[in-house]
């Protein structure tokens, strides 16, 4: 029972200091999930030439700080800003700021990575290439996030025209309502369920279309298609589709939306990746088998054994779900941390520490996994008389690691004795 708290509690006093490993660059957001989702549509702009975009910020109540008013409600301000530069951002072309509130009665909610605020803003532009900036601001802790993302807008004066599709939440998908939920951050986590989606096809003269619409695993294979042909009248199409019973498993996907004028074989073409994941899981598990075997530093070859040696999927599911259950620290809440904060780890180590084999495998990845970030790292990348090596230091567990890089192609190796803590930190 102490081993399983041990690592417990390494695990969440190290999560502070997690984002500031030195000289890395790498945020937080972008190892795990981003702080904040967003999406990007293109859509035609009727009254001009020009083209109109819809910018989607959906905020997790986790990310901002809530305060509770003396009416025994918590609440909760921030601030958005979305900046438009050109191609290169030399030249600020506009720019939005606003407030949003958030009120709360249950403090669960308000810690919840499933709850979220959803605001909306769109822009006039001329199609071309545009560099945007998002950026949330936590009123009460002040903290910010943004993200910098380059986007096309296109032109849409043709006689046959496509705009940019959204994924819909399929919670709130109804054929006989056909309002727009946008699932934003564009998770799926039963495709069987359903995959309901939005676009507009915009026509000079009634006409008939043939559409394709395929779903692409990422080595851009295709692994689902449907075809229909439609009738459309001239002007504004409004088209409200859901793929049916798709079965594939856990990763990146994109659907593909081929648009063929059947009178003029003029053909258009549209795509959005999406993401398939088991609802409740780090956002990072992309492969159940493998985040099973990346759990070598905190389970045990019996308990690895019983999830490998599941009879089906489902039931090697509920192993791998019911060992993390009964490592949360908080039953309380929703969320997980030291599930959430493991596979944090484990995508770390696979982005800063992967050489000849993935960096959760490395001897630096087993460490950080381990034991989180130093306290202090020296490094000698250019000794003299020595091979280019590293030293961490954990300072609260008055331990230090040698790490030397043999081959000079930055394959880090461990030097120092570690076996007697793995098995003291599991």
């Amino acid at each position: 029972m102490k081993k399983l708290f041990a690592i417990s509690i390494f695990i969440i006093l190290a999560f502070p200091a997690f984002s500031q490993i030195e000289n890395t660059g790498v945020a937080v957001e972008e190892l795990y999930v981003p702080v904040f989702n967003y999406d990007i549509v293109n859509f035609p702009e009727y009254a001009s030439k020009d083209s109109r975009i819809d910018i989607f910020i959906q905020v997790p109540f986790s990310v901002i700080k809530f305060v509770k008013a003396s009416s025994g409600i918590f609440k909760s301000e921030y601030s958005v800003t979305i900046a438009i530069f050109d191609e290169q951002k030399t030249k600020l072309l506009t720019e939005k700021t606003w407030s949003e509130k958030v009120e709360s009665p249950d403090y669960e909610q308000t810690v919840s990575t499933t709850s979220y605020n959803l605001s909306i803003r769109s822009f006039i532009l001329s199609p071309g290439s545009y560099s945007i900036t998002l950026e949330v601001e936590d009123k009460d802790s002040r903290k910010k996030y943004s993200i910098d993302k380059k986007t096309n807008v296109n032109s849409f004066n043709t006689t046959l025209s496509v705009s940019d599709l959204i994924f819909i939440e399929n919670k709130h998908w109804s054929e006989e309502i056909k309002k727009i939920y946008p699932n934003v951050p564009r998770l799926i986590s039963n495709p069987k369920n359903g995959i309901p989606f939005f676009f507009e096809l915009n026509s000079d003269k009634p006409k008939t279309v043939n559409l394709v619409y395929t779903i692409l695993n990422k080595e851009q294979t295709s692994i689902y298609q449907v075809k229909e042909d439609r009738d459309l009248v001239e002007g504004i199409n409004r088209i409200f589709r859901r793929i049916e019973n798709a079965e594939f498993g856990l990763g990146d996907y994109f659907l593909r939306i081929d648009v063929t004028d059947q009178e003029s074989n003029k053909a258009l073409s549209i795509a959005k990746q999406f993401f398939n994941r088991l609802e409740g899981i780090p956002f990072v598990i992309k492969d159940l088998n493998k985040a099973i075997e990346q759990m070598v530093y905190i389970a045990s070859s019996t308990e690895l054994d019983s999830m490998r040696n599941a009879p089906n999927d489902d039931e090697r599911f509920k192993r791998f779900f019911e060992f993390w259950k009964r490592r949360d620290p908080n039953n309380a809440t929703s969320e997980n941390e030291v599930f959430n904060e493991y596979y944090r780890r484990v995508e770390y180590a696979n982005k800063n520490f992967t050489h000849y084999t993935e960096g959760w495998r490395t001897d630096m990845g087993m460490v950080f996994i381990i034991l989180g970030t130093p306290s202090n790292i020296d490094r000698h990348p250019f000794e003299l008389d020595s091979k280019p090596y590293e030293i961490w230091h954990y300072y609260e567990i008055n331990r230090q690691y040698v790490f030397v890089d043999y081959t000079g192609f930055g394959d880090y190796r461990l030097v120092t004795p570690f076996y007697g803590d793995v098995n003291k930190f599991r």
